[in-house]
């Protein structure tokens, strides 16, 4: 069962994807460049 339930979401995640790349690249900048501006060792 938990093997079914991975699958369906991994389905859900690609289908937001290609939403997001439906609406556009800035859409897309604008999600990712947060991350991106965060620097990895302020985390720890």
């Amino acid at each position: 069962m938990s093997k079914n339930i991975s699958h369906q979401v991994s389905i859900c995640s690609r289908k937001v994807t290609h939403l997001k790349r439906k609406k556009g690249e800035i859409e897309k900048k604008r999600y990712y460049r947060p991350k991106i501006k965060r620097p990895r060792y302020e985390e720890y």
